[in-house]
């Protein structure tokens, strides 16, 4: 597995988001803020993972995770949340894939 450049990945998932056009109505620091506490959780949510027996991603349990967190964080955009989380998921999943650091099973 390869080791993760989380600037690129912020980078990355920031424009995977900008680009849909979904959010332009999110202004771009709370976007930028929104990212960074999205990769914050599924950091955190992998370091937990990583201590567990078997240390796989469970990602119904990551999307509750991140869900929670970014309702919680960013109250003005709750009612988006469920779609920016997914959206999240899909853009961290090509970066990590392109970048070579999935190992799938």
């Amino acid at each position: 597995m390869n080791e993760i450049d989380m600037n690129a990945a912020r980078e990355f998932v920031y424009a995977k988001l900008r680009g849909m056009g979904d959010y332009s109505f999110i202004k771009g620091e709370d976007m930028s803020n929104i990212v960074n506490e999205l990769i914050r959780i599924d950091s955190v949510y992998m370091e937990q993972i990583e201590k567990a027996d078997d240390g796989l991603y469970d990602d119904d349990a990551a999307y509750e995770l991140l869900f929670e967190g970014l309702r919680t964080a960013f109250p003005p955009y709750k009612m988006w949340a469920m779609r920016l989380t997914e959206d999240y998921m899909d853009a961290i999943e090509q970066y990590l894939d392109d970048a070579g650091a999935i190992e799938w099973e």
